[in-house]
């Protein structure tokens, strides 16, 4: 019984995986990630005042992925049977490089090392995955903690979403709408008063 109620279900996969294959899709597994954003941050957020922060220095630390599957970054849903992306890079450290880049970009004053800032920056990676049915769907979810004199002063959730419309299972296309996320993620931070105000030093009453 166990036989006869199995070979249905693996016959329609593999039914589902040999249509895939002979359209020319495969698993895309171990891809380096690229950074390829439609627009700039300026373009995506406008103008900024960051005159709150001129005597403020920040340091953000080496991001950390919670993620249970670390290498995943996209998956096709069109067909029954998921085809998946994965990296063999280190997302986390892929995301710090250039939202560090951005912040930077947008003005932030950085600090040149930790024990000069005056505010650090930790962020923990949630979630960070492009889902493809009718358009690539990027979605970037990150914790995000402040912390001044050693002491966490503002907590909360840093989201970054992105949709692009193209042709099917392009990895192209998956780099854009993770790129995309990220600079969502940033300008939505910088739009953030407690956030800013948390970087220049103040807490939250």
């Amino acid at each position: 019984m166990i036989r006869t109620f199995l070979r249905p279900a693996l016959i329609l996969g593999l039914s589902a995986s040999s249509a895939f294959a002979a359209s020319g899709y495969r698993d895309m597994k171990g891809v380096p990630l690229a950074w390829t954003p439609t627009s700039t941050l300026a373009e995506s957020m406008g103008p900024l005042n960051l005159l709150p922060l001129a005597s403020a220095k920040i340091w953000i630390q080496p991001f950390t992925d919670t993620r249970p599957e670390k290498a995943l970054v996209g998956e096709n849903q069109e067909k029954s049977v998921p085809l998946t992306i994965t990296t063999k890079d280190d997302v986390a450290a892929f995301l710090g490089e250039h939202m560090i880049a951005l912040y930077k970009e947008a003005g932030l004053p950085m600090a040149a090392k930790p024990d000069e800032a005056t505010a650090i920056l930790r962020v923990e990676v949630l979630r960070c995955k492009v889902t493809e049915k009718d358009t690539y769907k990027g979605e970037l979810n990150l914790m995000v903690e402040v912390q001044v004199g050693g002491k966490p002063i503002w907590r909360g959730t840093v989201m970054g979403e992105a949709t692009r419309w193209g042709r099917s299972y392009k990895l192209e296309n998956y780099y854009e709408a993770i790129s995309d996320s990220v600079m969502d993620a940033v300008g939505k931070s910088l739009k953030s008063q407690s956030f800013l105000d948390a970087l220049a030093g103040k807490t939250a009453h």
